[in-house]
């Protein structure tokens, strides 16, 4: 069966293009460096575990997760929660450290190190300590303490820890989680959808994984990004004054926000 001249061409036409974006795919990996860190994924998935490679050294190591969705290499639960002192950290990035191998994290430092105390003190020592991981890369204070208030088993944190980053500001003010009213009562606290925290990775569409892997999607993506925001150029004093105002503001929401945190964890 003699395929028609349109068809030809329509194939000819795929194929080209094919070649074309495998050619630009190939050179802008030779060319240039920017988009290869967004074109990596940051985490392979081995049946049960992330492996995740460290920034500098590009050694992969396994990122684990415990029944309540927090980094932990050894398994948690609530009836874990029944005994011993329980000692929780809250953060971004910073605190979770999945870029890090779990050793290095300092929630599990400090784990076994008051464990190691707990172990020389002897008869009459405090109950064994857990310290529970509760970073959630990516999120703010906001998120942080909304994730807290979800917890089911707060009551049984006897220490709550907060840790703070420069950027949580900015992440405070962009989230629109919480606002401050004028008689300084904390408002709007909407429940974010990053809170819903799968120990596993979500499954993507085969097309999804391998568009997410060309150079030439970050590309079009950052090209798009900065046309649409051409238009909206202001004075380097201007942008200067917005931030300071958005960091003054977001100053009255962070105080508030702790405070109620405080408060909360202290009744629990």
């Amino acid at each position: 069966m003699t395929l028609p001249a349109w068809a030809w061409n329509g194939a000819l036409v795929v194929l080209s293009l094919a070649a074309g974006l495998v050619v630009c795919e190939v050179a802008l990996r030779l060319a240039d460096t920017r988009y290869e860190q967004a074109a990596e994924p940051p985490a392979r998935r081995y049946l049960w575990a992330n492996m995740f490679p460290h920034p500098d050294a590009k050694t992969e190591h396994v990122v684990l997760y415990n029944r309540f969705g927090n980094r932990q290499h050894r398994d948690v639960g609530a009836s874990d929660l029944e005994s011993g002192t329980h000692i929780a950290f809250f953060g971004d990035s910073f605190t979770e450290g999945i870029e890090l191998p779990v050793q290095y994290t300092f929630p599990e430092i400090l784990d076994h190190l008051l464990n190691a105390l707990n172990a020389q003190v002897g008869a009459g020592a405090p109950r064994p300590y857990t310290v529970h991981n509760f970073g959630l890369s990516g999120t703010g204070p906001g998120a942080q303490y909304r994730h807290y208030r979800g917890f089911a088993h707060k009551d049984r944190l006897r220490h709550v820890f907060y840790v703070h980053c420069n950027n949580d500001f900015k992440n405070l003010r962009q989230s629109g989680l919480h606002e401050r009213s004028p008689a300084g009562e904390l408002v709007r606290m909407r429940r974010p959808t990053s809170l819903i925290k799968a120990p596993s990775a979500t499954a993507r569409p085969a097309w999804v994984r391998f568009v997410s892997d060309l150079r030439l999607t970050y590309l079009a993506l950052d090209v798009r990004q900065r046309l649409a925001g051409a238009d909206e150029a202001a004075p380097e004093d201007a942008v200067r004054s917005t931030g300071a105002q958005v960091i003054d503001d977001g100053d009255l929401v962070f105080e508030a926000l702790l405070s109620r945190w405080r408060d909360e964890a202290e009744a629990n």
